[in-house]
């Protein structure tokens, strides 16, 4: 725990940060902002303030630094294959000012067309009920070893090895997908809003008819 803490990882995250080194592929589901590697400077403030609004400049430095340290895994062109479900309020809600907006989403399209290590799905706001209505979700899959899936609320995280939960979980993430928009709508989807953002505009849900 206080090695996880130095590093400025939480102390459930410093496992899931270990098997990251030697996953082969990873598959994302986040309800409400963009997965931390993909995440810029000024996005990860913002996130860090919100949930320890009394942190001490010295361990948020640390906590951008080491979420920063991670970014290999989707800008790396050797990093693992991973599948990144994002709901649309990722792009739609202002987590910093209209010009760090435009920047974040712009990163991650660009991360994805430069390295494709990625793809991008965008779940739309109105695609009704659905097996994930719950925290980030990731799974880990290894050439050596059996798939891991791991859980995170604000304050807490969970890896889950028991192999036949695994799978149920991972039936459901490909029903997230199949109702997701495709690869190409979801990262136009991306480009779009961050040229909104950086125009000052807020960008606009999609309609019933898009979904």
């Amino acid at each position: 725990m206080r090695k996880a803490r130095r590093s400025g990882h939480a102390d459930y995250y410093a496992d899931v940060v270990e098997q990251e080194e030697r996953t082969r592929e990873i598959q994302d589901w986040d309800p409400t902002v963009i997965p931390g590697p993909l995440q810029l400077e000024p996005y990860i403030r913002a996130l860090v303030h919100a949930a320890h609004p009394y942190e001490a400049e010295d361990e948020v430095v640390a906590k951008v630094a080491a979420r920063r340290g991670r970014s290999w895994i989707y800008e790396d062109s050797q990093g693992p294959e991973s599948w990144i479900v994002l709901h649309e309020s990722a792009s739609l809600q202002p987590i910093v000012g209209a010009n760090e907006m435009a920047e974040q989403l712009a990163h991650v399209a660009k991360c994805c067309r430069r390295y494709r290590r990625f793809v991008p799905q965008i779940l739309p706001w109105n695609v009704g009920a659905h097996p994930f209505l719950m925290g980030t979700t990731r799974f880990l899959t290894f050439a050596d070893a059996p798939p891991l899936m791991y859980t995170e609320s604000m304050y807490h995280g969970q890896i889950l090895g028991d192999p036949g939960l695994v799978r149920e979980y991972m039936r459901a993430y490909d029903r997230v997908r199949a109702a997701a928009l495709s690869p190409e709508a979801s990262l136009a989807l991306i480009e779009k809003a961050a040229e909104d953002y950086r125009n000052g505009k807020q960008p606009e849900r999609l309609g019933r008819h898009q979904a």
